[in-house]
């Protein structure tokens, strides 16, 4: 790009904020006419059209600049952000797509709901009160609302020390990110695809927008228009009229079938599998021909995500690879730095501590842990399990060893086929009720694992799992975990 280009798109750039600013601080009248009259000594009839105009031509030039790959050649597997990987940030924020696109996500998601005046706003609920914790008694539906108050409300941080972000709108993604990245956007009210459509090519981004919609009709308003076409559905059973009406893709749930997701690849259909946030999940359905997976945690599932040795509980915050499996609780952290399940439950819970990585074939594991009892509730630490999920005896998914502890002492089982196996137990062990802190140490060599406190040591002779995911979870009482280390 030549210097007198990038002078060209500089100037528009300092002259859409410079409007902007004028609008958002209420100028005087000299000022806005002042504003109304552009770089090229051109009127306009409203502050508004001049900053849309500059906007426009600030995206138009960067759209000719080299930006990121056009779905249409895109290969797989793909990885999108699922509403900008909301297992980590706010979801469908500018701060989620940001953080996103920092970390190397260049496929985001997103869902598009209309508000009272026709504007595309980004969220997933007809409602705003599960992100934004808003009520209004049925009232604070997006269709009901105008922009100024959509925009006054935020998405509640994950995290008390996460701060909320604002609702944002399509407009302001698009200004944000250009062609830097691909969308794949979700018409939520089944009347958003083809102001989609129009903004989208408003942008110049037709090669970087993917519309979905559960809707077949939705999609077949804009069937001409050159975009990619996306029908979420479980149950597609003429994939060539699909194709007729230029709908190449298919989203569909880990709830189907592998022969629907075969049977849709053989017949050229690119298939999108979600919400798969588990890396034995995305290697299965990318084994069948799949194209890719939607993902709260691509980089985790993509395993572009680096591990590490220590926990990162310090940070405060969930970071990639805190997956929950089959309930939905992913714990909490303290003001002391630790992390764990701070309600009590009436069932178990376990956390996939995706930080970790597979685990070597020998190591040593220190933590310390607090543990809060409910009657025969107990702490555990799931090791060495083949794949990264572990449920304890909810399926017949769970291999691995789970190793326990609680007033009553500390023990080691093996699970195979989710059906465990005590093979040692102590109840040499003093003092871990009402919050006290425990160290633990875990020692795996290729043929023993050892299981120890300052009070009590077991010891297994057994090789069969070794390598594999870390787990942390529990049965109805509390437990905190802190300082693992891995060496």
């Amino acid at each position: 790009m030549n210097k007198n280009f990038e002078d060209i798109a500089t100037d528009i750039k300092e002259q859409a904020n410079r409007v902007n600013d004028l609008i958002t601080k209420n100028p005087q009248p000299s000022e806005i006419i002042d504003a109304r009259i552009d770089y090229e000594n051109r009127p306009h009839s409203s502050l508004r059209e001049l900053l849309v105009g500059e906007q426009i031509k600030v995206a138009n030039i960067m759209g000719e600049i080299e930006g990121t790959t056009k779905i249409s050649e895109l290969t797989s597997p793909q990885y999108l952000a699922h509403r900008g990987s909301s297992f980590l940030y706010p979801e469908n924020t500018l701060e989620a797509f940001k953080m996103s696109k920092l970390n190397g996500a260049l496929f985001i998601e997103l869902d598009i709901r209309q508000d009272r005046t026709g504007s595309l706003c980004v969220i997933h609920d007809e409602e705003v009160i599960r992100v934004t914790g808003i009520d209004h008694r049925g009232t604070d539906r997006i269709q009901y609302l105008n922009p100024s108050y959509v925009r006054s409300m935020k998405v509640d941080g994950l995290l008390p020390n996460y701060p909320a972000q604002p609702i944002a709108y399509l407009e302001e993604v698009f200004q944000t990110f250009g062609n830097k990245v691909n969308y794949a956007i979700e018409s939520k009210d089944r009347r958003s695809a083809e102001a989609i459509a129009n903004m989208a090519e408003a942008y110049r981004l037709q090669d970087h927008v993917l519309i979905q919609s559960f809707n077949q009709t939705e999609l077949n308003t804009i069937n001409d228009r050159g975009f990619d076409l996306l029908l979420l559905s479980d149950n597609v059973s003429d994939s060539e009229s699909l194709l007729a009406n230029n709908i190449k893709y298919v989203g569909c749930s880990t709830s189907v079938s592998d022969l629907y997701v075969s049977m849709l690849t053989n017949a050229g259909i690119k298939v999108l599998v979600y919400t798969v946030n588990h890396q034995y999940l995305a290697k299965k359905y990318i084994a069948l021909g799949a194209f890719g997976v939607f993902s709260d945690d691509p980089f985790y599932v993509s395993n572009a995500y680096p591990t590490r040795e220590d926990a990162p509980f310090s940070e405060v915050v969930f970071s990639s690879g805190f997956i929950p499996h089959y309930a939905e609780y992913r714990g909490g952290f303290t003001s002391d730095y630790r992390w764990g399940f701070l309600t009590q439950s009436d069932d178990r819970d376990f956390v996939l501590q995706g930080w970790a990585g597979e685990l070597p074939d020998t190591f040593t594991m220190t933590l310390n842990a607090s543990f809060i009892e409910r009657a025969n509730g107990w702490g555990s630490i799931a090791l060495c399990t083949p794949i990264d999920y572990f449920d304890d005896n909810k399926t017949t998914l769970s291999n691995g060893y789970n190793l326990l502890f609680s007033p009553a002492g500390i023990s080691i089982y093996k699970v195979k086929s989710g059906v465990s196996t005590l093979l040692a137990s102590s109840d040499d062990i003093n003092n871990l009720t009402d919050g006290v802190v425990k160290n633990f140490t875990v020692t795996v060599s290729a043929t023993s694992i050892t299981f120890s406190t300052n009070d009590a040591t077991i010891t297994v002779n057994d090789s069969e799992f070794r390598n594999g995911y870390l787990h942390f979870g529990r049965k109805w009482g509390t437990v905190s975990f802190q300082n693992v280390l891995i060496s």
